[in-house]
Protein backbone atom coordinates (compact mmCIF):
# COMPACT_ATOMS: atom_id res chain seq x y z
CA UNK A 1 0.00 0.00 0.00
CA UNK A 2 1.23 3.46 -0.89
CA UNK A 3 1.69 5.82 2.03
CA UNK A 4 -0.35 9.00 1.71
CA UNK A 5 -1.02 11.98 3.84
CA UNK A 6 -4.50 11.54 5.21
CA UNK A 7 -6.60 12.40 8.22
CA UNK A 8 -4.86 11.93 11.52
CA UNK A 9 -1.20 11.59 10.65
CA UNK A 10 1.20 11.63 7.72
CA UNK A 11 0.96 8.29 5.94
CA UNK A 12 -2.60 7.70 7.18
CA UNK A 13 -5.17 6.34 4.79
CA UNK A 14 -7.78 8.67 3.36
CA UNK A 15 -11.40 8.07 2.36
CA UNK A 16 -11.00 10.48 -0.57
CA UNK A 17 -8.29 11.46 -3.02
CA UNK A 18 -8.68 15.16 -2.15
CA UNK A 19 -9.77 14.85 1.47
CA UNK A 20 -9.61 18.59 2.20
CA UNK A 21 -12.02 19.50 -0.62
CA UNK A 22 -15.76 19.52 0.09
CA UNK A 23 -17.60 18.08 -2.89
CA UNK A 24 -19.30 14.87 -3.99
CA UNK A 25 -16.07 12.99 -4.75
CA UNK A 26 -16.58 10.72 -1.70
CA UNK A 27 -19.52 9.12 -3.52
CA UNK A 28 -17.70 9.05 -6.86
CA UNK A 29 -14.55 7.51 -5.37
CA UNK A 30 -16.47 4.71 -3.66
CA UNK A 31 -18.70 4.02 -6.66
CA UNK A 32 -15.88 3.89 -9.20
CA UNK A 33 -13.20 2.41 -6.90
CA UNK A 34 -10.81 4.95 -8.45
CA UNK A 35 -7.91 4.33 -6.11
CA UNK A 36 -7.19 1.00 -4.43
CA UNK A 37 -5.29 2.79 -1.67
CA UNK A 38 -8.38 4.64 -0.44
CA UNK A 39 -9.88 3.44 2.81
CA UNK A 40 -13.32 1.98 2.10
CA UNK A 41 -15.00 0.59 5.20
CA UNK A 42 -17.88 -1.87 4.90
CA UNK A 43 -20.18 0.94 6.07
CA UNK A 44 -19.00 3.02 3.09
CA UNK A 45 -19.24 0.24 0.51
CA UNK A 46 -22.79 -0.65 1.54
CA UNK A 47 -23.98 2.75 0.32
CA UNK A 48 -23.93 1.34 -3.21
CA UNK A 49 -25.11 -2.14 -2.25
CA UNK A 50 -28.15 -1.53 -0.05
CA UNK A 51 -31.20 -0.60 -2.16
CA UNK A 52 -32.34 2.05 0.36
CA UNK A 53 -29.01 3.86 0.44
CA UNK A 54 -28.06 3.25 -3.19
CA UNK A 55 -30.72 5.68 -4.45
CA UNK A 56 -29.04 8.54 -2.59
CA UNK A 57 -25.46 7.44 -3.18
CA UNK A 58 -26.06 7.25 -6.94
CA UNK A 59 -27.84 10.61 -6.94
CA UNK A 60 -25.00 12.30 -5.04
CA UNK A 61 -22.26 10.68 -7.14
CA UNK A 62 -23.90 11.96 -10.31
CA UNK A 63 -24.98 15.43 -9.22
CA UNK A 64 -22.90 17.63 -6.93
CA UNK A 65 -25.56 20.37 -6.83
CA UNK A 66 -28.11 17.88 -5.49
CA UNK A 67 -25.62 16.71 -2.86
CA UNK A 68 -24.90 20.31 -1.79
CA UNK A 69 -28.63 21.15 -1.64
CA UNK A 70 -29.53 18.09 0.44
CA UNK A 71 -26.49 18.54 2.68
CA UNK A 72 -27.36 22.20 3.34
CA UNK A 73 -30.98 21.32 4.17
CA UNK A 74 -29.97 18.49 6.52
CA UNK A 75 -27.31 20.61 8.21
CA UNK A 76 -29.73 23.50 8.76
CA UNK A 77 -32.37 21.15 10.12
CA UNK A 78 -29.92 19.63 12.61
CA UNK A 79 -28.68 23.08 13.66
CA UNK A 80 -32.23 24.33 14.19
CA UNK A 81 -33.07 21.37 16.41
CA UNK A 82 -30.49 22.57 18.90
CA UNK A 83 -28.61 20.42 21.35
CA UNK A 84 -29.88 18.81 24.51
CA UNK A 85 -27.30 17.91 27.08
CA UNK A 86 -27.44 15.21 29.70
CA UNK A 87 -26.71 16.53 32.27
CA UNK A 88 -28.36 19.86 31.28
CA UNK A 89 -25.23 21.76 32.34
CA UNK A 90 -23.17 19.83 29.80
CA UNK A 91 -20.22 17.58 30.48
CA UNK A 92 -17.93 20.43 31.51
CA UNK A 93 -20.42 21.80 34.01
CA UNK A 94 -20.87 18.45 35.75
Amino acid sequence: MTEKDGPGAPGGQSWMVQWLKFDNSYFKDIKERRDEDLLVLPTDAVLFEDPSFKVYAEKYAENQDTFFKDYAEASAKLSNLGAKFDPPSGLLGA
